[in-house]
């Protein structure tokens, strides 16, 4: 189990936090799936801020069915 107060902590200190197992497995796979479409249709950016091999995303996950779905167990 994760203990949100130790997370928090690692957070503050670093600016970032990895949490393995976040979500499951399965859930990863259906994303993958369901969003590679707009991926492939998503251009890479243009301009030297973004770079040539970017490509950008706006709320992005909320654009998955599977989003909605409960992941605590």
């Amino acid at each position: 189990m994760h203990d949100p107060a130790r997370l928090a902590a690692m957070l503050l200190a670093d600016g970032y936090v990895i949490v393995d197992n976040a979500v499951p497995t399965e859930l990863i796979t259906a994303l993958e799936a369901e969003l590679a479409p707009r991926f492939v249709a998503t251009p890479f950016c243009e301009g030297g801020f973004y770079g040539a091999r970017t490509k950008r995303f706006g709320a992005l996950l909320r654009r998955s069915r599977h989003i909605g779905v409960t992941t605590r167990k």
